[in-house]
């Protein structure tokens, strides 16, 4: 009988062990794999593979960069794909909402030590508004600016006219 108790405490023992084993390194190995491509500039995965993660102060850090650089380098993917698909106008409306995410994450770049790598991003969207559609910098922000205008007056319109439907075509998403 004693004999039956310590192969049954043995097997216990090695299934707790392997269970650490099996729970711990494929998390470890994650979080390695992540640290790595954020150093090798691919900060998608880095975001994507840390997403929802308990992470440690440093990896914290890592994912914050990672964050940042991830929601503005969306806004180029995102110009990519609708040039791709023959879209100009979105392909020019996810540019300037690129802009327009730049002046809201450069704070936080800043803060995090990562200006350079948000301004190579800036670079290439600012490159394409400039040679694709011939809109500098400052032409950009003004476009921004007016659309911000417009979509106030209209929701402040609304206001002032309840009896009036909601028009849909006059709102423009400032936030993305």
């Amino acid at each position: 009988k004693q004999f039956i108790v310590m192969t049954f405490a043995l097997a216990l023992s090695c299934l707790a062990i392997l269970m650490l084993v099996v729970l711990l390194i494929p998390k470890m190995n994650n979080l390695s794999n992540a640290r790595k491509s954020f150093y090798a500039k691919d900060y998608k995965d880095t975001f994507v593979s840390m997403y929802g993660k308990k992470l440690s102060d440093s990896d914290k850090l890592l994912y914050e960069r990672a964050k940042i650089l991830v929601l503005l380098d969306r806004k180029y993917e995102s110009y990519e794909t609708y040039k791709a698909m023959g879209m100009r106008m979105q392909a020019l409306d996810a540019l300037l909402k690129g802009v327009s995410k730049y002046m809201q994450l450069k704070p936080d770049a800043e803060i995090y030590d990562i200006s350079n790598e948000l301004d190579i991003i800036y670079a290439k969207i600012k490159n394409e508004l400039m040679n694709e559609f011939g809109v500098s910098e400052d032409e950009a922000l003004d476009i921004i600016t007016y659309k911000q205008v417009k979509a106030f007056s209209g929701a402040d319109e609304a206001l002032y006219k309840p009896e009036d439907s909601y028009d849909s075509d006059n709102s423009e998403n400032v936030e993305e």
